[in-house]
């Protein structure tokens, strides 16, 4: 608009001026407009009658009056348009985020709810009275409460049975008596076999009184039946809290509705009185049968009774839509400033314009000398107006010629040329642009190239816009027009910061926020874009990574230092790839990489070893020192592969495979690893049916008296008879079963089948269980050994239970405190593999263990002379000291039996004595003991 104004003024001084002024303005002399011809106008009305020299005057006054009017209409107009596209742009981007942060709120409650449906799965809950035990209990109230830490917008969540009792609540306990079967959620998944997740009208709280949504989720039973409820209690206040932060003026709303209009969440918050609002439920209705999820509209409030312009946003995932409203008057707000700065600028300017006419019609009929000495003042004051107008412009403006000579600028120009001996005026365009390029604002080859393109839009008669990028970093929007008299107008806008805003946002969106690394969504692209070269003939790699450790870092020294920790590891690998290369971090601690333009597999093999080397090294956080590792998968690309999932599937296998041959190390893929990829889930169906079918049975080898060759325990050994694998190893399933969360019930049956059995042996014989670290993350361990002594009616120091030092690596305070609780049971605790981990003196200072258990490496090294050996006197002396028994593993020589008893083993076990047997044999195994005992 101010472009138009411009050029109107322009066009209506150069038609009426002399050439003795455009001369003027060439020479340097500053722009004359109005004025200048209005003395051209009185010399030549000299010659004319009286009247006809008063005429012309007021003549042009209106001729230039009425200009100035319609540019300033044109202007106040353009700029309403574009406030009200300013304020909707902004109300649509604002919708958008809040849409997608109650997205990602509502989503957290149903992983919440997910989460504990797969725990009572795991578990087996299958009837009512299942799911009102295993969701009863304080420990599943402090289980609530953690799963919904760190939650903001999830308020409470509830267990309810099927009778619609409350059995458990995250807020309170013990939990109060509430019954809810009277609620519209409760009825409508009771009576809808087929519905399992349902969003409730919001009601207050029965136990806070604040208004609240709930979202419900069945549980069912194998069978489909309705065992109970898993309530997420969203507190609206929760998003009003939200909205109140972001509000963005005072005549500004931010709201939540449902599909059906009801009314959520509003910021400022509205009148009780004022009902539940259902106006929105048509456009609702609309908008998801056309598929569309944003809606700009203009409304008359019902809350306010004045006219918004409202964004609606629909959520993807639920019946909820998130809105943005402004008043008409709050969106105009800026432009009525505006409005009368420039209504106020162009009634001064029309009153000048008009004085003057009048004035010059009056001092025309004077005498020349004190027309032209009037005329002069007039044309330096319209000059000073002018003036003022340009140096207002945000916009650098340049207005030129026929001859591409400067007429007028403002100050601003200088962004883009510089300084400039007398504010340019009456210098060549191609001078303007020589200037810049001396002064480095732009590069030589852009000032020629600029030359160019202007001369051809000039020559052309066209309009241009178009973006140049300054040698200083700066982007400047450039506009040229031409005028009608052969002359052009040009304008600079400096849009720097508004692409530097529109870049933050494209960047946020393919980046992650914590590392700066490409997301998943970019690296899907830049895996496509290598894809489809790699049909071309060219070969790259993909590399999966997982980081070893991580989990642990995150649980010890939280969650702050798991951050840092891969801040960190995110520079070192940073530093290790080329420039062509992507990194990027797909989630968690998973990292990917995607090689292009090197030899493979050699190039990724080398990366690999350099990472793995890398990664390995310590890192210090903040004065805490964390050591992890890392497992890498590689895919060969086009061979493994010829679309992006099956590359990176293919690379996740491959290092599924790194990280089950040991870890710290790397893979390729081969074809060979989906199959074994597929006997992994074949072996992981069956393993959950074998436990629920009892194919697995216990194994004991005997734990002898080091001196008198008596039998002191058994040690019981799981083994799974599979019907037509026959037995399989522990080593292949115990891990499967710790990784899917079945070693926790199956922990539970060997602790009960092995107290069964040992109450049919002698009163002096024990039985030695050996425990998983998982076990004492997960599932109630102190329960399960209640429960299998209380069962089998076992004394309690006939059970000894072992563990290996990997348990106390993990939370060692909590993982302290429940060895202290087994012990208060009257049970022993053995300290298993000892030696084979980096502070097992440690463990011996921080509990007291009943029995150590050295390891066989150490037995199978024994022999005179031997480290071994000298290692394993240090051990039992230290055992005596501290009033710990020992027991060897291994022993197969009677050598080595020879040693063990003369270091001061309390206890020996191995293939010397008896390889492991079921508990059938055992009664014949005692027997054949007994008698090679009283032989020797």
């Amino acid at each position: 608009m101010i472009d138009h104004s411009l050029r109107s003024l322009k066009r209506g001084a150069m038609a009426e001026s002399s050439s003795s002024a455009l001369a003027a303005s060439v020479r340097g002399a500053p722009p004359r407009f109005g004025a200048a011809a209005e003395q051209h106008e009185g010399d030549a009305g000299t010659r004319a009658t009286g009247r006809h020299v008063l005429r012309a005057p007021l003549l042009v006054a209106v001729g230039f009056g009425l200009i100035i009017a319609l540019g300033a209409g044109l202007l106040v107009a353009h700029l309403r348009h574009r406030a009200f596209e300013t304020s909707s742009q902004e109300l649509q981007r604002l919708s958008l985020v809040l849409a997608d942060q109650a997205e990602r709120a509502f989503q957290s409650v149903e992983l919440m709810q997910s989460g504990l449906v797969e725990r009572l799965r795991t578990a087996g809950v299958a009837t009512p009275r299942q799911f009102r035990e295993a969701m009863t209990g304080e420990a599943v109230h402090h289980d609530l409460q953690y799963r919904i830490r760190g939650l903001p917008q999830i308020d409470a969540v509830t267990a309810i049975d099927i009778d619609g009792n409350l059995i458990n609540f995250s807020r309170h306990w013990p939990i109060p008596k509430v019954n809810i079967s009277d609620r519209d959620y409760f009825k409508v998944l009771a009576a809808d076999p087929s519905l399992m997740t349902f969003f409730g009208e919001p009601v207050s709280n029965r136990g806070s009184g604040t208004l609240t949504l709930y979202v419900a989720r069945k549980v069912t039973g194998p069978e489909g039946q309705f065992l109970g409820l898993i309530l997420g209690a969203v507190e609206l206040a929760y998003f009003e809290r939200l909205y109140a932060t972001l509000a963005f003026g005072p005549d500004s709303t931010i709201l939540m509705r449902r599909d059906d209009g009801r009314l959520l969440a509003r910021f400022p918050p509205v009148d009780a009185g004022l009902g539940p609002q259902y106006a929105s439920a048509d456009l609702f209705r609309a908008m998801r049968a056309t598929g569309q999820r944003s809606r700009l509209i203009r409304v008359i409030s019902p809350v306010d009774g004045r006219e918004r312009l409202a964004a609606y946003h629909l959520l993807q995932r639920y019946p909820l839509a998130v809105g943005t409203t402004v008043t008409v008057r709050g969106a105009l707000a800026e432009w009525r400033k505006q409005a009368g700065y420039l209504l106020v600028a162009t009634l001064l300017l029309e009153g000048v314009v008009l004085g003057i006419g009048l004035l010059m019609a009056h001092h025309l009929q004077s005498e020349r000398v004190l027309a032209r000495e009037q005329a002069a003042r007039q044309r330096a004051e319209a000059d000073a107006r002018l003036g003022a107008a340009l140096r207002s412009m945000s916009q650098g403006l340049g207005m030129f010629d026929a001859d591409s000579r400067v007429v007028v600028t403002n100050e601003r120009l200088r962004m883009v040329f510089g300084e400039l001996p007398g504010g340019g005026i009456g210098m060549h365009f191609d001078d303007l642009v020589d200037a810049a390029v001396a002064q480095g604002r732009i590069s030589p080859p852009m000032g020629e190239q600029v030359k160019a393109q202007t001369r051809a839009s000039v020559a052309a008669r066209r309009p241009v816009s178009y973006v140049r990028d300054q040698l200083d970093g700066r982007s400047i929007a450039v506009c040229l027009s031409p005028l009608e008299d052969g002359g052009w107008l040009v304008t600079y806008e400096d849009i720097t910061e508004r692409r530097r805003a529109e870049a933050q946002i494209t960047h946020m969106a393919h980046h992650d926020a914590l590392t700066g690394l490409p997301n998943r969504v970019l690296f899907q692209s830049r895996l496509q874009e290598a894809l489809a070269r790699a049909r071309r003939g060219e070969s790259f790699a993909v590399l999966c990574l997982d980081l070893d450790g991580f989990k642990t870092v995150n649980d010890t020294l939280g969650h702050p230092a798991g951050d840092m920790l891969l801040r960190e590891v995110t520079g070192r690998m940073r530093r290790e790839i080329r420039e062509t290369d992507t990194l990027a971090r797909l989630g968690g601690d998973e990292f990917a990489i995607i090689q292009t333009g090197a030899a493979q597999p050699e190039a990724a093999v080398a990366l690999a070893e350099r990472l793995i080397a890398l990664l390995a090294e310590p890192f210090d956080l903040d004065g805490q020192h964390a050591v992890v590792g890392t497992s890498i998968g590689i895919a060969l690309l086009p061979r493994d592969g010829e679309d992006a999932d099956t590359a990176l599937k293919n690379a996740d296998l491959a290092l599924y495979r790194a990280k089950g041959d040991g870890r710290g190390t790397f893979r390729l893929f081969e074809p060979a690893m989906d199959a074994a990829m597929q006997y992994r889930r074949t072996l992981e169906m069956d393993l959950r049916q074998a436990l629920a079918e009892q194919q697995f049975e216990l194994f004991y080898q005997p734990i002898m008296e080091a001196r008198v060759a008596q039998i002191h325990s058994f040690e019981a050994l799981l083994r799974w008879r599979h019907p037509g694998r026959g037995l399989v190893s522990p080593v292949h399933f115990v891990p499967l079963a710790e990784e899917i969360g079945l070693i926790s019930p199956l922990g539970a049956w060997v602790l009960r089948q092995a107290c069964i059995d040992a109450m049919q042996w002698p009163g002096h014989i024990r039985v030695a269980v050996n425990l998983s670290s998982v076990q004492f993350v997960k599932g109630d361990l102190v329960g399960h050994v209640r429960e299998a002594l209380a069962a089998s009616g076992l004394p309690p120091h006939r059970l000894e239970l072992e563990i290996t030092e990997t348990v106390l690596l993990h939370d060692t305070v909590a993982t302290l405190a429940l060895l202290e609780q087994l012990k208060g049971l009257g049970i022993s605790i053995a300290l298993d593999d000892f030696g084979t981990g980096y502070s097992s003196l440690s463990y011996l200072r921080k509990f007291p263990f009943d029995r150590v258990k050295i390891d066989k490496s150490f037995v199978d090294d024994v022999g005179p002379g031997s480290e071994a050996v000298a290692i394993i006197q240090a051990v039992t002396s230290l055992c005596r000291t501290l009033g710990m028994a020992t027991t060897a593993e291994g022993v197969e020589t009677p050598r080595q039996l020879q040693e063990l008893q003369a270091s001061g083993c309390t206890n020996v076990q191995g293939y010397l004595f008896s390889r492991p047997v079921p508990a059938v044999e055992l009664p014949g195994l005692c027997r054949k003991l007994e008698q090679a005992r009283n032989i020797a």
